[in-house]
């Protein structure tokens, strides 16, 4: 998606709700490493989505994806969860 740039903004509005849903959703285990795992990518491709379109695109989910990472911020993670380097680098 950075690749693309902005010529990735009409594609935006169709998967950004996917990986907000995603990332609102919580494991059903502390086990859960692939659903973890598909957190952790669709929260790196939600940021690469917003780096590629520009802020102005991007600005209808400014919000929601702010409120996700501050939510998954506050939960207890363990040392070995891999959603805090995934959130370090989205921050």
């Amino acid at each position: 998606s950075t690749a693309a740039g902005k010529t990735f903004i009409p594609f935006a509005p169709s998967i950004m709700p996917i990986l907000l849903n995603v990332l609102q959703n919580s494991p059903q285990t502390s086990a859960d490493d692939d659903f973890r795992l598909l957190q952790c990518r669709a929260l790196e491709a939600a940021t690469m989505i917003a780096v590629a379109v520009g802020k102005e695109a991007f600005a209808p989910f400014t919000k929601s994806i702010l409120d996700v990472m501050v939510s998954l911020q506050r939960m207890e993670l363990d040392d070995a969860d891999q959603m805090i380097e995934y959130l370090a680098s989205a921050w």
